[in-house]
C-alpha cells in the first residue's frame, strides 16, 4: 500500500468501513513498481515507491480469467 501524508487515522477507519463487504473475488493484487530500500527521515526502513512507473497504465487481466490458482 502506498499513502500520502493526507491519508490519518479517520479516513483509514472510514475506508475499513467501507470495504467491510468485500470478498476476495472483488479484488485484483499487484506489486507497486518501486526503486528499492530507503530509510524516511525519521530513520524508519521503507520500499521506494516509483511514482513514474506507476502513474502509467496498466494493463487489466479480464475478469473471468484467474490471476493466481487457490
Amino acid at each position: 500500500m502506498s499513502v500520502d501524508r493526507d491519508f490519518y487515522a479517520a479516513t483509514i477507519g472510514s475506508l475499513a468501513f467501507q470495504l467491510k463487504d468485500l470478498r476476495e473475488s472483488d479484488t485484483v493484487m499487484f506489486t507497486l513498481p518501486n526503486l528499492g530500500l530507503g530509510t524516511s527521515p525519521d530513520g524508519q526502513s521503507i520500499v521506494v515507491a516509483d511514482m513514474a512507473k506507476a502513474s502509467r497504465p496498466v494493463p487489466i487481466a479480464n475478469p473471468s480469467t484467474p490471476l493466481m490458482a487457490k
